[in-house]
């Protein structure tokens, strides 16, 4: 597929994907690529979490370059360059990012990577807020797969959004983050719609909304079965990349072309 975001004008979508740990988040975010590309997209796709890169995994990738690694750089070269290496690295912040982007045919990636040092991931997160804001609007679609929980919204580093995507399983505790991250997503960004997928649904089990969600006007995006040899590969943190033939990637797509994109 040819490249195509350097000659797109629209507003880019930007959609995050979130939800507890465990339900399946990065999953769909690759099913959601997969679709988006599937429909003539180009998108950014963001691998967010600090902890483990697992929408790279699942994408069969292991990219050279990481956000983590930009910010450890640069702290090397603050800690350690004269005056002149630091004024330079200034100026060619914008630069040194997109270099931490790799490219492909289909689709582009950011990974935020590990931090390298002890500490929370506050300035990891800072500065992927940062290169967010400056690099959306060089692609047509933006996938951010989010890291599990609320920290991230918190932190505002998803602020910029059009799409909040909620994936949860059919469990009390599953709902229950989920409004908790809407709750949050309320106070600290400016999405414009929310939807909830719920995900891992037995097979001939039937599907319970709480009553929060037509309450807070989230649609409800639709009901993908629980697939055990998808689930499978998750757990092995396999690649996701090949001919996948399952019956959970049918409803998925169906959610993507008639629900999420315009």
């Amino acid at each position: 597929m040819a490249h195509t975001h350097h000659s797109t004008p629209r507003q880019p979508a930007v959609l995050a994907v979130v939800g507890k740990g465990g339900v399946g988040k990065t999953t769909f975010a690759f099913l959601l690529a997969r679709a988006l590309i599937a429909r003539g997209r180009h998108p950014l796709l963001i691998d967010a979490d600090p902890s483990l890169s697992h929408l790279a995994r699942a994408l069969g990738v292991a990219p050279e370059h990481t956000i983590e690694g930009v910010r450890a750089g640069l702290i090397g070269v603050a800690a350690r360059g004269d005056a002149a290496e630091k004024a330079r690295v200034a100026r060619e912040i914008d630069s040194i990012v997109a270099r931490s982007v790799m490219r492909s045919r289909d689709y582009d990636l950011l990974v935020l990577g590990q931090p390298t040092s002890a500490g929370c991931f506050c300035p990891s997160n800072t500065l992927l807020r940062s290169v967010i804001h400056k690099v959306i609007g060089q692609y047509d679609s933006v996938i951010i797969d989010c890291e599990a929980g609320l920290e991230q919204i918190h932190r505002q580093v998803i602020s910029t959004v059009d799409y909040i995507v909620i994936v949860s399983d059919p469990s009390t505790r599953g709902f229950a983050t989920a409004e908790a991250i809407l709750a949050s997503a309320r106070r600290f960004t400016n999405f414009k719609r929310a939807g909830l997928v719920v995900n891992r649904v037995p097979h001939g089990g039937e599907t319970m909304v709480p009553e929060w969600v037509e309450r807070e006007g989230v649609h409800v995006l639709g009901a993908l079965p629980d697939e055990p040899a998808l689930r499978e590969q998750e757990s092995r943190g396999s690649s996701l990349a090949g001919d996948l033939d399952l019956p959970a990637l049918r409803p998925a797509f169906e959610i993507v072309a008639h629900k999420i994109i315009d």
